[in-house]
């Protein structure tokens, strides 16, 4: 990889900590605030994962009906 690609990744992450930090509801004097911030951004990234997962999941199931109808037309 080169430098500047590891630079801008690196102040990609940087840009979504502050962003967490800065409107996640954290309680700054709580025990730990950074696993607050590691918590809340793993329940983001859950949440964005599970809608990927149930959009796959619809996706294919259109594909294998539309499949279905496909073999029936061509049988026909």
């Amino acid at each position: 990889m080169a430098a500047s690609d590891v630079e801008t990744a690196i102040g990609d992450e940087v840009g979504v900590l502050n962003y967490i930090v800065q409107h996640a509801p954290i309680d700054p004097k709580g025990p730990d605030p950074w696993f607050e911030v590691a918590r809340w951004g793993f329940n983001v990234g859950r949440r964005d994962c599970q809608i990927y997962m149930d959009y796959m999941f619809r996706l294919n199931r259109e594909k294998a009906r539309d499949d279905g109808i496909i073999a029936g037309l061509s049988a026909a």
